[in-house]
């Protein structure tokens, strides 16, 4: 917390994204940490914002991976998979997302159906958690990203490797030039799927309500900048969250 002398920032700002009903805001505390009984300051413990039950509570591609792997295992173990061969799968299968639409992959030279295994989704609607952010010094390009035509970065977190799969990325990216185009447009709708869509068709107004009122309270400069994220699950719109990063808030500065 070295941008913020009173460590109060992230501590209100979370409080008040509870109160205003997030779907979903990140436990976090100060803590004093000491190593090797020499302190080293006060820092920032929090939960790492990621798909999970308990988290951003959408579809996780990156789950189903391991799910495969692990149901694979399980049948094949007896005639000498290893934990280590399960791991490998699963790597592969989140590295290379192409069995989501195929619903085929290959292991070991010998090629299985995914079905066998799991219930994959009708759709690949849903699953999807991204982020807005920037790329300088402190902010690298991750593995699957885009930029919209407004120039506004955004990034994969989950599914990560979203690229490696041609219609899960440009579903997402798709979706997110349309959202903008509703909103840039003069009389704020565009085509989307065929048809003419309202911004507030596209996006969950109650989340984005939300997450704004959060920023303009805080006077963050972050954002919609960095560190802001939204997600996407099946037959839903997009929805604006977890509240996240307050460090650079009301008027924090370096000195």
């Amino acid at each position: 917390e070295y941008m913020d002398a009173t460590h109060l920032r992230n501590e209100i700002m979370p409080e008040i994204s509870r109160m205003v009903d997030m779907e979903y805001t990140a436990n976090s505390r100060a803590v004093a940490v000491v190593l090797n009984g020499e302190y080293n300051g006060v820092y920032h413990l929090s939960e790492n914002v990621r798909i999970d039950s308990n988290r951003v509570n959408i579809y996780d591609w990156e789950g189903t991976a391991e799910d495969i792997a692990k149901a694979l295992y399980k049948e094949k173990k007896a005639s000498g998979m290893t934990k280590t061969d399960r791991d490998n799968l699963e790597d592969q299968l989140v590295q290379n997302l192409e069995w989501v639409t195929s619903g085929a992959f290959t292991w070991d030279g010998t090629s299985y159906q995914v079905s066998d295994y799991v219930q994959l989704p009708d759709d690949i609607d849903g699953g999807y958690l991204l982020e807005l952010d920037t790329y300088d010094a402190y902010h690298v390009e991750q593995v699957s990203d885009f930029n919209t035509d407004a120039d506004q970065p955004i990034q994969f977190k989950s599914p990560e490797y979203a690229v490696t799969n041609s219609v899960m990325y440009n579903y997402a990216k798709n979706y997110v030039q349309s959202f903008e185009n509703a909103v840039s447009a003069d009389d704020y709708y565009t085509e989307y799927d065929g048809t003419q869509k309202h911004y507030s068709q596209l996006f969950d107004m109650d989340s984005l309500v939300k997450y704004w009122m959060i920023l303009e309270l805080s006077s963050n400069c972050d954002g919609m900048r960095y560190s802001n994220y939204m997600y996407k699950d099946f037959g839903g719109l997009f929805k604006m969250g977890p509240a996240w990063d307050f460090d650079w808030t009301w008027n924090a500065s370096y000195v």
